[in-house]
């Protein structure tokens, strides 16, 4: 092969390499415009949580689930509560779609009462989640959620670890540098 068809043969190459980096190029944008114009937005949950054992004691979790309508993406095993077992906490963390509903179920240890809420969360949650916790608590015969945000540069508040999720009269307050918001029930209702 002579020279010059070998400077033609690298300079083919050369084209038809560059034309796939732009195919590819291309094909991102048009998947990232998908992304952004339809569909629920991914954002980044830093968690949603619950820890039964230490929020309250006195009750015990039956079942849980969180997610969108069609979909659940934070639940236990169907199996574990068909055996009828209780969960002391759980989380889930990561990139998820926007929760549209919290459902829990739990039982007061003391009396055998058996309570169930399902919160539809679509006009309670932030618009931006990301970097956020949910929390929610069953405080006696009451579902609580909670949105804690992380440190703002504010000043560091103390208190003590059991009062982080008691309910939330105005609907806010500072603990250990973070806020912490009473999404559910509205505190005008408590």
């Amino acid at each position: 092969m002579s020279g010059e068809c070998k400077r033609k043969s690298k300079l083919t190459l050369l084209i038809v390499l560059i034309e796939i980096r732009q195919a590819i190029l291309a094909i991102g944008i048009l998947c990232l415009a998908a992304c952004a114009t339809g569909g629920n937005k991914v954002a980044l949950h830093y968690s949603i949580e619950f820890n039964a054992s230490q929020d309250s004691p006195d009750i015990e979790v039956l079942d849980y689930q969180y997610g969108e309508l069609e979909k659940v993406f934070f639940a236990p095993e169907r199996e574990r509560i068909r055996l009828g077992q209780a969960f002391k906490g759980g989380n889930l963390n990561g990139f998820l779609p926007r929760g549209e509903f919290l459902y829990v179920k739990w039982r007061i240890k003391d009396t055998g009462e058996i309570l169930e809420d399902r919160v539809d969360l679509r006009n309670r949650l932030p618009e931006n989640l990301e970097n956020l916790h949910i929390h929610f608590v069953c405080n006696d015969r009451q579902l609580y959620v909670f949105v804690i945000w992380p440190w703002d540069g504010k000043p560091w508040t103390k208190g003590k670890p059991q009062d982080m999720y008691k309910p939330v009269p105005s609907g806010e307050r500072r603990f250990d540098g973070q806020r912490i918001q009473q999404i559910y029930p509205d505190p005008a209702q408590q």
